[in-house]
């Protein structure tokens, strides 16, 4: 009765579409970078592979925390640094198999893509002919004893991967291999002893122990073939 006295159905008010909104984007943070692996870790995971007689560590490979401590901190040049931080993301793998897999990669050194000239300051290898690295001190070598060498006139390998996998292949005058693989023989280097070597380069300081005595060996891991 109220439609028809009003004339006629009437239409209601429309109610207005609520305005559309904007979705607030949610504020993004940058994940953070993960901390830096500290000597100290380093050598605790040393200590536990060596406890769980992973791969050469344990048996051929036995480093003492001080010698890890020593191993990682002392003043290095650029590419022994390289080939430490290397070792150390390695030696940080959850797993043996991830680690022995890790190292294994380590001990090819990539061929270098410039080079200096000897005598020249720089962390360049120094370039020679192919002829020249065939005749290097030490090419000829088969047992640690037969190696000689000084600061002054250094074994000459291209590379600290290199040279380690070369004293790997040496022996002890009973046949004996107390250096097994290339990561092995970073627990006989003394450390490096500065410059020395026809090029001025940094020379490393090797002492391998053999039942006949306890030969040192210097090496020029500068000098590749061109």
């Amino acid at each position: 009765m109220i439609l028809a006295a009003c004339g006629g159905p009437s239409t209601a008010p429309k109610t207005p579409a609520p305005a559309p909104t904007t979705p607030t984007a949610t504020p993004t943070t940058s994940p953070a970078a993960p901390a830096a692996v500290t000597v100290q870790q380093v050598c605790d995971r040393v200590e536990e592979l060596q406890h769980e007689h992973c791969g050469e560590f344990g048996s051929s490979l036995v480093i003492t925390p001080l010698q890890c401590n020593q191993l990682f901190t002392e003043k290095a040049s650029a590419d022994d640094e390289a080939f430490r931080e290397k070792a150390k993301a390695c030696i940080m793998k959850p797993d043996c198999a991830q680690v022995s897999t890790c190292i294994a990669a380590t001990e090819e050194d990539p061929p270098p893509t410039e080079f200096r000239a000897c005598g020249t300051g720089g962390e360049s290898p120094v370039g020679v002919t192919p002829a020249e690295y065939a005749q290097r001190n030490g090419s000829t070598a088969k047992r640690y004893s037969d190696v000689t060498s000084t600061k002054a006139a250094p074994v000459e390998r291209c590379g600290v991967g290199n040279a380690n996998q070369w004293l790997a292949t040496l022996s002890c005058g009973d046949g004996s291999h107390p250096i097994t693989n290339g990561p092995t023989a970073e627990s006989f280097r003394a450390g490096n002893v500065g410059e020395g070597g026809r090029c001025k380069s940094i020379i490393d300081d090797y002492k391998v122990v053999c039942p006949e005595g306890t030969s040192e060996i210097f090496i020029d891991a500068y000098v590749c073939p061109k």
